[in-house]
C-alpha cells in the first residue's frame, strides 16, 4: 500500500479509543478480531487486512500504537495480512466465532519500498518517472493541461499500451495525434452526425494545435517506452480518523476465461444493494450485506452507467442500444425503451423522483430525458446548447432536476414545472465535472477533474440562490474526484483515485479515507447510518479481484445495520418512498414518439394521445429474447 505523512493523535486520544475499544459490541451473530504488531520499529498506521475466502469478504482496519481491532465479522476462517511500504509479514490464519473476540498477532520485518504511480488505474509492466520528466515543460505542456489532461489524466499519454479495463491507448506518431486532437476539437463528439465537437475549438487556437501536436509528437511517438507517471509524495492521513474507521469489501471473483468484471453504479432497497456490472455479460448483481449472499442477472439488452431502483424492488438502468431498461429480479423480465427512429438516444446516468417518473441523461446528445409513469412514454428535451451534455443527474427536494455539463464547465437546473434550463458556468476554462449531489438546503455540490499539480481537483459549492461558485482544493496530487455526495449531516463526500475524501463545510477541513486496493470509483451511496458503500471499479483488472461493492464504516464501534437504507432526507430515497402505481415489467420492447419537447414549434405530448407500452413497429419479441435484442443493438 502507500505510504503516508500521518497526522499523529495526542496520548490522550490514543487513550480514548483504547477505552471504546474495549466497550464496543458487535451486532448479533457476529465477531470480532484483534491483535499486536511487532516489528523492528514503530509500524505507524499499517493496514491489516482480514479475508473470509469461503464468503469472499475481506475487512481491513489500520493500526495504531502497534494494535489494531476488527468488528462486525462474520464467523469463519480468516487469513490475515499486513500491508505497508517498507515492512514485510508472513499471513497468519485464525478462526472468528459469533459472539466473540479472536486474537492473532503481526510479526513483520523491514521491507524495501518500491516506486509507485499515481492513479487508480491498474497497468502493466512500464517505467516510472517524474511527471516532469514525461511531461517536459513548456507550452506544449501547458496546452495539454488545460485542453487533454483535464478529462484524459496524466497517465493517458505515456501509457501507449492498447488494454482492457481503461487503462491504455493505442500507438500513434505525430499524424494520429493530429487527428485525436482535430477529432476533440473540431468534429462531431461520439461521431454523431449534428453533435458540436467535444470542446469549444476557440479553446484551442491554430496556433496552439500545431504547438500542442509537436509537443505529443515528440514525447508520446509511436516509439516512445510505455511510461507511468511517479508519485512523488503521500497525503496528509489522519491517524486518528483511521483509527476508528473500518472498509468491508464484498468481492465477486472473475470467472475464468470471461473479461473482468467492472462494478460501476450502486443503488439501495430494502437493505440490499443493487449493482451495474459492466463486465461481458452485463450483469445487475443483487448483494445482501447481511449474509454476503450476491443474484447475478444477466441482462440481453446490455447495459451501461446508471440505476435507480423502484419503489416495488424493479430496476431501471442504461440499458444497451434503447434509450434506458426496466428489469423486475422476480419475473426475469427486462422492458427495454428507446425513441423511435433515433438508436443514439441513450442514456447514462437515471434517477426517480417523487412523483415515480424517471429523469436520465442522454449524454452522447445533449439532451435530457423524463419518462411519464402515467404515460409510460419518453420526452426530452434539448438542453441549453450542444456541448451542456446530461451527467451525474440528480433531483433536489423540490423535485428540480440538476446536472453537470460534462465538458461544459456548469452546474445545470431543470425545472419541470416551468420547463426551463439554468446554467450556472463554475469557471471559465475547460474543467471536466461528473456528478454532482444536494444538500438539505438544495445548495450543490460537485467536483473538478483531471486538476495537475500540488492542489489536485477542487470540491465545488454552488449556492443558487446566489449563483455564488466556491472551490476548496483537495489535498491530492492528480486526485481525480468522479462522485461528490452529501451525507445526512450534510457533510461532503468525493470519490477520487484510490481515496474517499470526507469534506466538512463548517470547518473547512479534509478527512481523507484510502482505498483498500488501488482503483477509481465512479459512484458511491450514503446509508441513513452514515456508511458509505462505493464500488472499486477498476479492481476486477489487475487479477482475481473481480467485482462487487465496499462499505466504509467510519467508526467501527458505531456500526448500527449491516443492511443498506438512504436516509429519509436522501434525495437517493426518492424511488423507495414513492406509493404510487407501479409499473408491470412485460418483457417488452417499448418505443416512444421522436421530437424534442422543446424544439421550435413543439407541442406538449397529449396523454390521450398515446398508447400505453406501445411496442416498436416491426418486433413483437420479448425485450429478453435473442430477437429483441438485436434490435436494441443496432
Amino acid at each position: 500500500m502507500m505510504n503516508s505523512r500521518v497526522a499523529l493523535m495526542s496520548a490522550a486520544a490514543l487513550m480514548v479509543w483504547t477505552a471504546s475499544a474495549a466497550i464496543a459490541a458487535d451486532l448479533p451473530g457476529m465477531g470480532g478480531l484483534s491483535g499486536k504488531i511487532t516489528a523492528p520499529k514503530t509500524v505507524v498506521l499499517g493496514r491489516v487486512y482480514a479475508i473470509n475466502k469461503e464468503k469472499n469478504v475481506r475487512y481491513s482496519v489500520y493500526s495504531t500504537d502497534g494494535q489494531y481491532r476488527i468488528t462486525n465479522m462474520f464467523p469463519g476462517k480468516y487469513e490475515i495480512s499486513l500491508s505497508k511500504d517498507g515492512f514485510a509479514a508472513a499471513t497468519v490464519t485464525v478462526d472468528v466465532k459469533s459472539g466473540t473476540q479472536a486474537h492473532a498477532d503481526i510479526i513483520a520485518k523491514e521491507a524495501k519500498i518500491e516506486p509507485d504511480y499515481v492513479g487508480g488505474l491498474p497497468y502493466g509492466e512500464a517505467k516510472i518517472e517524474p511527471y516532469d520528466k514525461i511531461y517536459p515543460p513548456g507550452p506544449g505542456r501547458d496546452i495539454a493541461e488545460r485542453t487533454c489532461i483535464v478529462c484524459h489524466g496524466v497517465q493517458f499519454f505515456p501509457y501507449n499500451v492498447e488494454k482492457e479495463g481503461g487503462a491504455g491507448r493505442p500507438q500513434v506518431d505525430k499524424d494520429g495525434w493530429a487527428l485525436f486532437v482535430d477529432y476533440m476539437h473540431k468534429e462531431p463528439a461520439w461521431h454523431i452526425k449534428g453533435n458540436a465537437s467535444m470542446f469549444d475549438p476557440a479553446l484551442l487556437p491554430p496556433a496552439d494545435r500545431e504547438t500542442l501536436i509537436d509537443y505529443l509528437g515528440k514525447n508520446f511517438g509511436a516509439d516512445a517506452p510505455a511510461r507511468l507517471v511517479k508519485k512523488d509524495s503521500d497525503p496528509t492521513l489522519s491517524e486518528a480518523a483511521l483509527g476508528k474507521a473500518e472498509w468491508v469489501e464484498y468481492m465477486i471473483p472473475n470467472t475464468k476465461g470471461a473479461p473482468a468484471r467492472h462494478s460501476q453504479q450502486i443503488d439501495f432497497r430494502d437493505g440490499n444493494l443493487y449493482i451495474t456490472d459492466r463486465g461481458r455479460p452485463f450483469y445487475i448483481v443483487k448483494l445482501d450485506p447481511r449474509t454476503g449472499l450476491h443474484e447475478d442477472f444477466v441482462e440481453p439488452v446490455g447495459g451501461g452507467h446508471g440505476i435507480a431502483v423502484d419503489a416495488d424492488g424493479t430496476v431501471w438502468y442504461s440499458g444497451g442500444g434503447g434509450a434506458f431498461a426496466h428489469f423486475d429480479p422476480k419475473t426475469n423480465l427486462t422492458d427495454a425503451y428507446k425513441i423511435e427512429g433515433q438508436p443514439k438516444l441513450r442514456s447514462v446516468t437515471e434517477i426517480l423522483d417523487s412523483k415515480g417518473d424517471l429523469w436520465a441523461g442522454f449524454l452522447a446528445t445533449a439532451k435530457l430525458a423524463h419518462w411519464n409513469r402515467k404515460t409510460e412514454t419518453i420526452t426530452y428535451y434539448e438542453t441549453p446548447n450542444g456541448r451542456n451534455r446530461p451527467y451525474g443527474l440528480i433531483v433536489d427536494h423540490q423535485d428540480n432536476v440538476w446536472y453537470v455539463g460534462y465538458m461544459d464547465s456548469s452546474l445545470n437546473k431543470f425545472d419541470p414545472k416551468t420547463e426551463k434550463f439554468t446554467r450556472y458556468p463554475v469557471t471559465d476554462k475547460l474543467t471536466m465535472m461528473r456528478r454532482l449531489g444536494v444538500d438539505s438546503k438544495d445548495t450543490v455540490w460537485s467536483a473538478t477533474f483531471g486538476e495537475v499539480g500540488g492542489k489536485g481537483g477542487s470540491i465545488v459549492h454552488l449556492d443558487p440562490a446566489t449563483g455564488k461558485v466556491s472551490m476548496h482544493n483537495i489535498p491530492i496530487m492528480y486526485s481525480n474526484p468522479y462522485d461528490t455526495e452529501v451525507d445526512a449531516l450534510d457533510k461532503v463526500w468525493s470519490t477520487t483515485d484510490n481515496y474517499l475524501v470526507n469534506f466538512d463545510p463548517t470547518a473547512e477541513k479534509f478527512t481523507l479515507y484510502p482505498y483498500p486496493v488501488r482503483s477509481d470509483s465512479p459512484k458511491m451511496s450514503i446509508t441513513r447510518a452514515g456508511a458509505i458503500w462505493f464500488p472499486l471499479r477498476n479492481a476486477g483488472a489487475a487479477g482475481p479481484y473481480g467485482g462487487g461493492a465496499t462499505v466504509l464504516f467510519p467508526d467501527k464501534d458505531d456500526i448500527k445495520e449491516l443492511g443498506a437504507y438512504y436516509a429519509d432526507v436522501s434525495v437517493w430515497g426518492r424511488g423507495a418512498q414513492y406509493t404510487g402505481p407501479t409499473t408491470k415489467v412485460t418483457g417488452k420492447l417499448k418505443c416512444s414518439p421522436n421530437g424534442a419537447q422543446n424544439a421550435p414549434g413543439a407541442k406538449p405530448l397529449a396523454a390521450d394521445k398515446v398508447v400505453v407500452g406501445k411496442i416498436c413497429e416491426g418486433s413483437d419479441a420479448k425485450a429478453n429474447s435473442v430477437g429483441a435484442a438485436s434490435v436494441i443493438d443496432d
